[in-house]
């Protein structure tokens, strides 16, 4: 069983079109706020996975 995580950010204007829905170009970006925040959440960080020679690099991305 998985474990659900919050992230909350809050939606920039510039984020937006003009009837203030958020802006799909927008959603990648904060994926990755929400995949930093799961590692510090585990008390890890981007820097200590590096120093440890890890990476998470993204293969592939979908958002439906």
């Amino acid at each position: 069983m998985s474990a659900a995580y919050v992230s909350r950010l809050r939606v920039r204007y510039a984020e937006t079109d003009q009837m203030g829905v958020a802006w799909h170009g927008s959603y990648f970006a904060w994926f990755e706020v929400g995949r930093t925040d799961l590692l510090r959440e585990r008390g890890m960080t981007y820097r200590e996975l590096e120093q440890q020679d890890l990476r998470l690099p993204v293969v592939e991305a979908r958002a439906s």
